[in-house]
């Protein structure tokens, strides 16, 4: 049994038949891995991510999980998979008027926005993991998040004339290194949750380098390459993965799920 938990990037907002409150879609990464785990006896559990959701929400979509478990009974021989993306809603990625007075601040006054944050999704996650592992029996599957951002970003040149980003006289290389930095900070975060509750219980599907050089597509989001035929982001989105990028993360999950144990 495999379930699919998360935000809107699990929930595969603005593929292909995304419809409903959830703005779920049949072509969502965590499907696809279904399709790609059949050998294994994989199979549908649930598909219950929720564009919007933040880890606060997560308790919710858990509940859907255990109750769809209790209600199928004993299933011999089988573990269920429960793949898991979000966190990116709790730092409000999608909105810029909330992200260029902190991106615009001060390094110090970043980093601790940063962690944070971070310590709010660990918090959630980890209660929420704990109660899918021992309730549930279920094995995780935490996916890293990509940087969507073109490296000449719309969004982030917006941010460069903020009145603050103006006074500290802050480039758009610099705010993209930022955007990677806390990224690379939270998907660090996860690496170290997986790695404390250790492979039979959690894994990590890596994504964030995958999509490097296949970024949100020029001229639209940005004026640096790719182009929309090497873009792996929806192209009037700029943020949400399209059907090629559904499909890394599916092929993540895959990979992680037949990582052996000695690794």
């Amino acid at each position: 049994m495999v379930y699919g938990l998360g935000d809107s990037v699990a929930s595969g907002y603005g593929l292909s038949g995304a419809e409903g409150v959830c703005v779920r879609a049949p072509g969502a990464y965590p499907l696809l891995a279904t399709l790609l785990l059949a050998d294994i006896g994989a199979v549908e559990g649930g598909h219950f991510a929720c564009s919007g959701a933040t880890t606060a929400d997560l308790s919710g979509q858990v509940d859907q999980v255990l109750a769809d478990l209790a209600a199928r009974g004993s299933l011999e021989n089988t573990m269920p998979l429960v793949t898991i993306t979000i966190g990116a809603n709790d730092f409000g990625w999608t909105d810029i008027a909330e992200l260029a007075p902190i991106f615009c601040g001060s390094e110090a006054g970043f980093q601790n926005w940063v962690d944070d944050t971070n310590e709010v999704i660990k918090t959630n996650l980890l209660r929420e993991g704990r109660r899918l592992v021992i309730e549930g029996q279920a094995k995780v599957i935490l996916t890293e998040y990509h940087n969507p951002l073109n490296t000449e970003s719309i969004f982030l040149k917006a941010f460069s004339i903020y009145p603050s980003c103006l006074l500290r006289g802050l480039p758009v290389a610099d705010l993209y290194r930022r955007s990677e930095d806390a990224l690379h900070s939270t998907n660090s975060m996860f690496e170290d949750m997986a790695a404390s509750a250790g492979p039979e219980r959690v894994r990590l599907a890596r994504v964030h380098s995958n999509f490097h050089g296949r970024e949100s597509s020029q001229p639209v989001c940005g004026t640096a390459p790719p182009d929309i035929a090497g873009t792996w982001i929806q192209v009037l989105d700029c943020f949400h993965p399209n059907s090629n990028g559904a499909e890394n993360f599916a092929n993540a999950v895959n990979a992680a799920v037949r990582q052996p144990l000695s690794q």
